[in-house]
């Protein structure tokens, strides 16, 4: 039989483990929500901001180490979550858990990642339904016009952002995923063909904002 110091050494060892994933799930959740919502413009001014040490990085390589930050705290989170696994249950198979990590550092570090992959062609992956695909071409498009009326990119997603009632990110995101040579071939053809339409992008907007669920 365990002895009443055993077991009480054993339950401080577990509510330690769990205030460590609590503490780095909830930094990890803020970085993650900060990344999201900081936009292109917010690492351009950055970069040239003289009093940062990051005004010698191009806004493309300050982004990119922020992202890395967020991954990095990302991976530490598994380190107490296979501990409280495994204090749950000794026989816990966390190698899936230790695998996972080591393809994330396999990512941060920019090597060659074999499961984490964005799907490519058609059928594989998962492949947006016709009323997604419509939803994002036409902010797709949108976006494309205002950019061909003189718009900067920030200030067009901005605009759609504001028309649509979705967040920066999500509009950059979706016009993004839209753009992608990996998008699957019927999406692509979906976003030429409305694209070829001579309208203008608050057309767009008010097609997207009807198809929309009120």
């Amino acid at each position: 039989m365990k002895s009443l110091n055993n077991e009480e050494e054993e339950e401080e060892d577990f509510d330690a483990i769990v205030r460590e994933l609590h503490l780095r799930l909830g930094a990890t959740l803020e970085l993650m929500d900060k990344y999201q919502s900081r936009d292109e413009g917010y690492f351009v001014k950055l970069a040239a901001d003289t009093k940062t040490v990051a005004k010698d990085n191009s806004p493309d390589e300050i982004a990119e180490y922020n992202r890395r930050g967020v991954l990095r705290h990302l991976i530490h989170c598994f380190r107490p979550m296979k501990k409280l696994l495994l204090q749950l249950d000794r026989d816990m198979p966390t190698e899936t858990l230790e695998r996972l990590a080591e393809e994330l550092w396999e990512i941060e570090r920019g090597g060659r990642n074999w499961l984490l992959k964005r799907p490519k062609g058609e059928g594989r992956g998962n492949r947006p339904s016709i009323a997604t695909s419509i939803k994002r071409t036409l902010l797709a498009v949108a976006y494309d016009k205002y950019i061909a009326e003189g718009e900067s990119k920030d200030d067009a997603i901005s605009k759609i952002s504001n028309e649509s009632g979705l967040p920066f990110s999500t509009v950059r995101d979706s016009i993004k995923d839209i753009k992608e040579a990996a998008k699957d071939e019927e999406t692509t053809k979906l976003y030429l063909a409305i694209g070829a339409e001579a309208r203008e992008a608050d057309e767009f907007l008010k097609a997207y904002k009807a198809i929309m669920p009120s």
